[in-house]
């Protein structure tokens, strides 16, 4: 019998660590540091774009920017219709979560997930720092699901350069 307690505790221990987390497909072995999902596995189905998914971007005093400069670091909010957990990356630049948590492996990548101190919200915020010497706009995509198993969903955004930016 008290085998049967003790399985029955751990078998729920870990229920807990089954759920599907970014940071479980972020890390395998055969993902590089850009990649997102590009067919169905771990239960979600096949990626579909989802329009309803919105970036905005601040500058360092909190006002919103459509265009960004080298050299600086902004505040990038992900938005959602539901509370989600999501993979965020960038062509260039450096994340920091709100935790202070990075990816020391990936720095433009932000895993959203219970590794990362995030819970599922419709709003997944965190700070992006750019390189001095950027010339090209900055590319950004995202994957979530709005649930364990339902398809993965993605979105993308591009952010100009500032023609006013100073040079750093």
């Amino acid at each position: 019998m008290a085998r049967l307690a003790v399985a029955c505790l751990l078998l729920l221990a870990g229920a807990q660590f089954a759920a599907a987390y970014p940071s479980l497909w972020a890390t395998e072995s055969d993902v590089k540091c850009p990649d997102h999902p590009k067919k169905k596995e771990h239960g979600h189905g096949a990626p579909q774009i989802d329009s309803a998914i919105t970036f905005s971007v601040a500058d360092a005093s909190g006002k919103a920017v459509k265009a960004v400069c080298p050299g600086q670091t902004y505040t990038v909010t992900v938005g959602f219709p539901e509370p989600r957990l999501a993979l965020l990356t960038s062509d260039v630049g450096k994340f920091t979560a709100s935790s202070g948590k990075s990816d020391t492996k990936c720095p433009s990548r932000q895993v959203f997930d219970k590794s990362q101190a995030y819970t599922p919200s419709k709003a997944q915020v965190t700070q992006i720092a750019l390189p001095c010497g950027r010339t090209t706009p900055v590319m950004m995509m995202v994957t979530s699901a709005k649930g364990e198993y339902n398809n993965f969903m993605q979105a993308s955004s591009t952010l100009p350069l500032d023609t006013g930016c100073k040079a750093c």
